[in-house]
């Protein structure tokens, strides 16, 4: 947006000098003039600070979340890691119980049928042995 040279602070209403401050005030070319609009209403300048105020805040705000969220992605990412990692450790405990017992009863000629309902093996792995 281009400021007209005419558009002079002294011939703006108030309610212009509120328009130009919302329309420009993120304006990087147009700070200079910004600044003067909020120099000329006490109202601008308090509606600047709180303005710049929320903007903090709101930074503030946006970079603890980040934080948090970063931290609880982490954790919770970990958690369920070792849970997985658990897991599969048990399984593979399980397995392996469950072989060396088919491997007992298999010796014991116990029938194949028989150690596969107490195993929970398939019939063929316990063939297998």
């Amino acid at each position: 947006m281009v400021i007209n040279k005419v558009l002079k602070l002294v011939s703006l209403s108030k309610i212009e000098k509120w328009g130009m401050f919302f329309a420009l005030a993120d304006d990087e070319k147009h700070q200079d003039y910004v600044r003067k609009i909020i120099e000329s209403e006490e109202a601008l300048m308090a509606a600047d600070f709180v303005v710049k105020k929320m903007s903090k805040d709101e930074a503030e705000w946006f970079r603890q979340n980040s934080y948090e969220n970063a931290l609880w992605d982490y954790h919770h990412g970990l958690y369920r890691a070792e849970k997985r990692g658990l897991e599969k450790g048990i399984e593979q405990g399980e397995r392996k119980k469950a072989l060396e017992t088919a491997s007992l009863m298999k010796a014991n000629k116990m029938p194949v049928q028989d150690i596969a309902k107490y195993t929970g093996l398939a019939v063929e792995e316990i063939q297998s042995l």
